[in-house]
């Protein structure tokens, strides 16, 4: 996060958040910091991350799991930072102070150093002197000492030019390049593609003083208008509209912190991911972990349930010996003739209630509990469905190898709901699902056709087959859906071809590493897809298996 988006995500986070309560602090991964606070109108999250490749800060709206147990920093601040009551940064340095107020109504000051791989966080109290910094690091020789008890001191500034004082460019500078590279080192604050924005502004013309003035005009008035693209492909996040670079898939934002967190959702992958792979694969996992603990609830909730039979039995039994039984009874014993042989059964009375009152009781309990019973079974149904369909996206986004198919994952999960729609200045238009198809031919000539996601699974299915197609796919393990087109007149395949289908369909699963994985085997009109089930899930009316090693075509 270079110094002017820093400087704009600060100016939003005094004017939502200085004055707000902090009313949680916890910290769900190594390097990230997680800060819950209620300004009066609205809880937000503050983002703290101290990651080298990603040290940031802004608001976020992703939900992050709270760990058990706090670590040391964590539980530091928990007990000491109650509000916060000014956000600034330090001039010319990517380092932001939060002023806070504790609960014992001392002064702190929360000091966010986004300094790459020197990245900090460090409480310092009213005196100046540190409480306690998130990374213990000893200090190197010739650098300043960040480790309680010491004093807190900014690291030594460059001798750079302020941007209000440039006035000409070296005459030795001919090449835009040259210009962005000078612009970005010399200059502050200054990042990177606003250096490069105005290298080209100048290359087409422009003057440098309405340019340096123009920058300065929006900074003062606070004109932001934050921006995510690609730029030779690689993305950048500026928090003002570039004009004179060439741009692509260029994405605006109504504020820092929302393009913030889309633009590291860019790149937090590894360098082999896909753009957004590695943000949407942690997504799918917490909504994963999320919906497993929901089943075991709901398996530990019906569990509790009473037999739901047994109570219908029982109010059966006290209506037909109601001659037996007087008020003020605890209970009865009665023939049970429900049971062959019948046995003796004694049944649980309410000796507040009149016995018709006892059997009506029974029955009321009985219609309740079978409301909650069907409860169950359908919370039950979804949260599989749910956990089937997460396992198929999680298994599409590992296996992703083109910015193609990431588009159309992360438009999935968006029309699921689990990810924010990004606002974009041209809504960036799905690859043609029939481009996404992967083909083959089989060693008889049949054609096959199978899919490389959840959606072009769907496509595959429902409309590139027909009724007399076959259909394969790896046996309870998420994979892909693959088609063997039939032939006009000819109703049976050979087996060869059939097992050259199943191959493929494991190879596309995730069992893909397997010796040998089941595959079913089905005709397409035995193939269905529930009503509102979720893009690729289907239930099968009938089918067989065929156990085959994996096999992958090569791309």
């Amino acid at each position: 996060m270079d110094i002017l988006m820093i400087e704009a995500v600060v100016a939003e986070l005094q004017a939502k958040i200085a004055g707000a309560r902090i009313d949680k602090i916890f910290q769900p991964e190594a390097d990230i910091l997680i800060l819950r606070v209620w300004n009066g109108r609205e809880n937000l999250r503050l983002l703290i991350s101290v990651a080298p490749r990603s040290p940031r800060i802004h608001l976020s709206t992703q939900s992050f799991p709270n760990p058990p147990a706090p670590p040391r920093f964590c539980q530091l601040l928990r007990a000491r930072l109650d509000r916060i009551t000014e956000v600034r940064l330090v001039e010319n340095e990517r380092i932001v102070q939060l002023s806070c107020r504790g609960g014992d109504g001392q002064d702190y000051l929360l000091v966010v150093e986004l300094l790459g791989r020197r990245s900090n966080v460090a409480l310092v109290d009213a005196a100046g002197t540190i409480v306690d910094v998130w990374r213990r690091d000893k200090e190197a020789p010739g650098e300043r000492p960040l480790l309680p008890g010491q004093a807190y001191r900014l690291p030594p500034q460059r001798p750079l030019m302020p941007l209000a004082e440039l006035k000409a460019l070296p005459t030795e500078l001919r090449e835009p390049k040259a210009t962005a590279q000078w612009l970005f080192r010399q200059v502050t604050p200054m990042s990177s593609f606003v250096a490069r924005d105005l290298a080209a502004s100048l290359e087409a013309g422009a003057a440098l003083v309405n340019q340096i003035e123009e920058l300065l005009a929006r900074r003062h008035n606070q004109s932001y208008a934050p921006v995510v693209g690609r730029h030779e492909g690689k993305p950048f996040v500026s928090p003002f509209a570039l004009t004179a670079l060439a741009l692509e898939e260029t994405c605006e934002f109504p504020s820092p912190s929302e393009a913030a967190e889309y633009f590291y959702a860019l790149v937090l992958g590894d360098s082999t991911d896909v753009g957004e792979q590695r943000a949407l694969l942690h997504l799918v996992n917490r909504r994963e972990t999320r919906a497993a603990r929901r089943l075991e609830r709901i398996f530990a909730e019906n569990e509790e349930q009473m037999e739901v039979e047994g109570l219908r039995v029982a109010g059966k039994l006290v209506l037909a010996n109601l001659f037996r039984i007087k008020k003020g009874m605890h209970v009865v014993t009665v023939e049970d003739y429900y049971l062959d042989p019948p046995q003796r059964r004694a049944i649980p009375l309410d000796p507040q209630l009149t016995p018709a009152e006892n059997a009506e009781q029974y029955f009321r309990r009985y219609k309740k509990t079978k409301r909650a019973e069907e409860h169950i079974a359908r919370r039950l149904s979804e949260t599989r469905q749910e956990l089937a369909w997460l396992a198929d996206v999680r298994h599409a986004l590992e296996q992703a190898v083109e910015p193609a198919d990431i588009a159309v994952i992360r438009a999935e999960l968006e029309d699921a709901g689990l990810l924010g729609a990004t606002r974009q200045v041209e809504k960036r238009q799905l690859p043609d699902l029939r481009r996404r198809v992967r083909s083959a031919l089989s060693p008889g000539g049949y054609q096959l056709y199978w899919g490389r996601n959840n959606r072009t699974n769907d496509y595959v299915t429902r409309e590139l087959a027909t009724a007399r197609d076959w259909w394969f796919h790896a046996k309870d393990i998420p994979g892909c859906h693959l088609v063997l087109k039939a032939r006009p007149g000819v109703d049976e395949v050979p087996e060869e071809d059939l097992r050259h289908a199943a191959g493929l369909a494991a190879g596309y699963s995730r069992a893909a590493d397997s010796a040998k994985v089941e595959v079913m085997v089905a005709r397409v009109a035995d193939v269905r897809k529930p009503k509102g089930a979720p893009p690729g899930q289907v239930s099968v009316r009938s089918f067989r298996t065929l156990l085959v090693s994996p096999k992958k075509i090569p791309e």
